[in-house]
């Protein structure tokens, strides 16, 4: 039987509780969880997060860049994306 893996991407500026909540809540079901941001805040409250991995992203006014950029840092068999 082979096995999936699959990434939660998620695409974010500096909304930290949000982001605490949606990790704790979905974590258990991904092999990990992506995150792009735009605000040092994020890094700072989730760097130590397990399954997180956080990308520094400098905002160009278009969220398909942004969502885009995070895609391209995924290298597992599928991801899901929250926005």
């Amino acid at each position: 039987m082979t096995t999936v893996t699959v990434t939660l991407a998620i695409i974010a500026k500096d909304e930290v509780e949000d982001l605490k909540r949606i990790i704790n809540a979905y974590r258990p079901y991904f092999e990990e969880i992506a995150i792009a941001y735009d605000d040092d805040k994020v890094y700072q409250a989730l760097h130590a997060e397990e399954k997180v991995k956080l990308y520094p992203y400098t905002w160009v006014k278009d969220f398909s860049h942004k969502r885009n950029f995070l895609a391209d840092k995924i290298n597992t068999d599928f991801y899901f994306t929250i926005d």
